[in-house]
């Protein structure tokens, strides 16, 4: 059997890492010998997520310096278990832009008390005679994310009317259109999380949405949104002081997550059209992403002097390894590459080729043999193919099980880089 290896180092050999990536696919080292592939906009749980992982321990399958400041601005803190808090002049993005399969994201906000109204609007100006009207003090705190020139977050709006004391205050939704500011009041009530959304409906129209237990609010823009922008947080304050000091924002605001439901990347791996050989299986290692539904595709294409032919692949739990649905025909090939679809993080994308080569081993009749047969250490079974037919199995190694159905499943190989099965030839029956 040939196998050959993608995305970690075992067998110099034979391994390589995985090479660069185009669209939403990037390629990210963990070691000089380690390597993996997953979508440049991650989603992240904020909760259990450092923005600012070591360079030793990958995280949740990210890299270092994933999420990067911006200029004039700080990181927000992180806390294990509670998430990311903004305060101040805060924001945090993505080292990458925004590919252009992403067509929204969406992030998760906890605010602290008060809460939005629950059947009337607060104060939004003084009401006074004369001169009265003019004299206030209002500040607009808040977290929200950012598409390019579009802002959209949530947070509080405080009124104060000088020379009275008392502060009008109550959650907010804050919508920024390049330079133009406005505030929503949805009447929610007792809600302290709230996911907003910012979505490319068209190259000129954007919405943004904002969703909470309570009910959904919905705004739609006649906006672009470009593909040259990073994925973004940021804390916002505004403060006007009219003869009337603003009130002091309010408590930091949690930023729980960030998700988009549409990142895919594609995958190619080129083959070597001189090894091809059949059957052909893969085996694929890889972390699916728990914000989205799985989606994980694979597909054999080769390429002839006229034409070319696609084998779709499917996943067989036994053996754990991606079959192909039909015959694989390698008749005037003259490019070969396998292709992954995925929203998962990719770790090892191993292909075998061909079965095993049986040693002979003397043996009474000549009849019986030894099969040496690679094994990874993550390999939890030998594809049917493998084993000739017209054999049967005496043993194998004391990490593997012959099952009732004549597979072979591979218990926990440790170090291990091989099965040997001891095979026993069919004699034929005489007529």
């Amino acid at each position: 059997m040939r196998v050959f290896r993608r995305g970690r180092i075992l067998d110099t050999t034979l391994d390589a890492l995985f090479p660069a990536q185009s669209g939403n696919g990037i390629t990210l080292a963990r070691t000089a010998t380690d390597n993996y592939i997953r979508a440049r906009t991650p989603n992240v749980d904020c909760t259990t997520t450092n923005h600012t992982p070591t360079a030793v321990v990958y995280d949740d399958g990210t890299q270092t310096n994933r999420w990067v400041s911006i200029p004039s601005k700080s990181l927000p803190q992180y806390a294990d278990g509670v998430g990311w808090q903004f305060s101040g002049n805060d924001a945090i993005r993505t080292s990458y832009n925004i590919p252009t399969s992403i067509t929204q994201y969406t992030a998760r906000v906890a605010i602290p008390e008060p809460y939005f109204p629950i059947d009337i609007l607060p104060l939004q100006r003084c009401v006074g005679s004369g001169r009265n009207e003019n004299v206030f003090g209002r500040t607009i705190s808040g977290t929200g994310i950012r598409w390019g020139n579009l802002y959209w977050g949530v947070g509080h709006y405080q009124l104060k009317c000088c020379p009275f004391s008392d502060v009008h205050s109550s959650a907010c939704l804050i919508l920024l259109v390049d330079t133009d500011v406005s505030y929503h009041f949805p009447l929610w009530g007792n809600v302290s999380q709230v996911d907003l959304t910012i979505q490319r409906v068209s190259s000129t129209q954007a919405g943004v949405i904002a969703t909470s237990s309570a009910g959904t609010f919905q705004l739609d823009i006649t906006h672009s949104l470009g593909y040259t922008n990073p994925y973004q947080a940021e804390y916002f304050l505004q403060q006007v002081s009219q003869d009337c000091t603003a009130p002091p924002p309010i408590a930091q605001y949690t930023l729980k997550r960030l998700q988009s439901p549409s990142i895919q990347y594609n995958y190619t791996l080129s083959l070597d059209t001189q090894q091809l050989a059949t059957p052909i299986y893969l085996q694929i290692i890889s972390l699916p992403d728990v914000f989205t539904t799985p989606a994980l595709s694979v597909q054999l294409n080769l390429q002839k002097m006229i034409g070319g032919t696609t084998f779709p692949f499917q996943y067989n739990p036994t053996t754990n390894l991606w079959h192909a649905t039909q015959p694989i025909v390698l008749d005037g090939v003259v490019s070969a590459s396998v292709a992954i679809t995925t929203n998962h993080i990719l770790e090892r994308v191993s292909v075998l080729m061909a079965g095993a080569v049986l040693h002979y081993v003397p043996a009474p009749h000549q009849v019986e043999w030894m099969a040496v047969v690679p094994v990874e250490m993550e390999q939890t079974g030998i594809p049917s193919g493998i084993i000739p037919s017209g054999y049967d199995v005496l043993g194998t190694s004391d990490y593997a099980r012959v099952l009732d159905d004549g597979t072979i499943a591979v218990l926990p190989a440790q170090h291990a880089r091989v099965i040997t099965l001891h095979l026993r030839e069919r004699l034929q029956q005489s007529v």
